[in-house]
């Protein structure tokens, strides 16, 4: 292998998401999206990372049609091999490494998105299977980008309403007293810490979560020998987060805290690491929920506990509802019926399935925005034809004042149609 300069090699060596590239690359060639899929990331943030293996002379692209498949160069001598050998050796024991690898064999098993065959025949599920990707894309961007903006927002605890609507589903005074402001933005439906009956040197995982509030709340339960891992596909939520866990901890953060950025139906753990999974509602926004299902499923411990809070319809929305794009990003749309979400946990594996409605007014959102949604971002453009569930006056929104929207949601009641749930699972021993 000719290596590239070795600076450019050590930088390349540098970055996590590049090393976890090379180690699935260890065994041999993988296209793009099958790459993607497992790291939770957007194809040209993929593609920049790998472009930058391919300069540093440790990866070689292959074009096959529109897709391409990546290699690590394969010239057995010289430095090039014993920097193989030693990456082998150093990730093979690393649980996200390995968590990585769980992942791609499980989607390469499913599906060959990649490698269809050219008859008509074949090729009409591989269509089917394409735009229902492309869909759920539409509906991950869309959903990142409203919590972005809510990342960047300046919402907290120091605002009355935002406080009081954190207390209205669940969280008392002293809890958020005990962490940053920042942590908290209303975007909860329910409080899941508070059912976790969690315990010292328990291991949990937090699917979704924004800026660390339940991951916080949840560190201070576990404690110093437990551990407490805040998952978020959105990058500026991620840096909230991990801005906030500073705070935290006064200056440093917790060792007992964490934060990674991947989807919440590829999470980046091992099989059985976790004593907890909890989620604040966000499992509603997921375009397949079934695959959060499986997933938090296989990283539970046997015994493990699934406990979450979140939005279930009780009868189907009304068509203008159900299609609006802010009542998708608020948490409404893309929420399914009490009956569907209890069949797809016991069809991932999970017993002792308990849904309850917590009898949470969902109208209380408004107190904040506006808007009968509490997951969607502030507006932060003055165009009236976007659509946002929060489309108030751009000057109001930095103070999270209550805001006159213009949208179909603007006088509809959620209570009616929809519910703050609580739901209680367990993997099997």
């Amino acid at each position: 292998m000719a290596l590239g300069p070795i600076n450019t090699v050590f930088r390349a060596l540098s970055d996590p998401t590049r090393l976890r590239l090379l180690h699935l690359l260890l065994d041999g060639e993988i296209c793009v999206c099958d790459l993607c899929a497992v790291l939770g990331v957007l194809q040209p943030s993929i593609s920049r990372h790998l472009a930058y293996l391919v300069r540093s002379d440790l990866v070689t692209a292959r074009p096959v049609g529109k897709w391409k498949y990546y290699a690590i160069i394969d010239e057995p001598d010289g430095l090039g091999s014993d920097l193989i050998s030693c990456l082998r050796s150093c990730l093979a024991d690393v649980d996200v490494c390995q968590a990585d690898r769980t992942r791609l064999e499980g989607i390469l098993k499913r599906r060959d998105c990649c490698r269809h065959s050219n008859t008509p025949s074949s090729n009409q599920p591989a269509m089917m299977e394409t735009t229902e990707m492309n869909t759920h894309k539409k509906i991950v961007e869309t959903v990142r980008s409203r919590y972005a903006e809510f990342a960047t927002s300046g919402r907290s605890s120091q605002n009355e309403t935002v406080h009081s609507v954190a207390e209205g589903f669940g969280y008392d005074a002293e809890q958020l007293a005990s962490i940053p402001a920042e942590a908290n933005m209303a975007l909860s439906c329910g409080n899941p810490v508070a059912q976790a009956n969690l315990q010292p040197g328990e291991v949990v995982v937090d699917l979704g979560c924004g800026g660390g509030l339940d991951v916080f709340l949840a560190a201070k339960k576990v404690g110093a020998d437990g551990k407490v891992i805040g998952i978020d596909m959105t990058a500026e939520m991620i840096d909230l987060a991990r801005g906030n866990a500073v705070k935290f901890g006064q200056g440093a953060a917790p060792g007992n805290v964490e934060f990674h950025l991947a989807t919440i139906d590829q999470i980046p753990l091992a099989d059985a690491s976790v004593d907890c999974v909890i989620s604040n509602c966000v499992i509603n926004l997921a375009p397949d929920k079934k695959a959060v299902f499986r997933d938090a499923f296989r990283v539970l411990k046997p015994g493990g506990r699934f406990v979450v809070s979140d939005i279930a319809l009780k009868k189907p929305l009304p068509p203008e509802v159900k299609d609006d794009v802010a009542a998708y990003t608020g948490c409404l749309a893309g929420a399914t019926t009490l009956t569907v979400y209890e069949k797809e946990l016991i069809e991932a594996g999970f017993a002792d399935v308990q849904i309850m409605d917590s009898q949470a007014d969902l109208n209380a959102y408004r107190r904040t925005e506006g808007s009968s949604c509490g997951c969607s971002a502030p507006k932060t453009s003055t165009d009236k034809s976007s659509p946002n569930c929060c489309s108030g006056d751009n000057t109001q929104a930095a103070d999270d004042s209550p805001t006159k929207s213009s949208n179909v949601l603007d006088d509809f009641d959620v209570n009616v149609f929809a519910a703050s749930v609580s739901v209680l699972a367990m993997r099997p021993e």
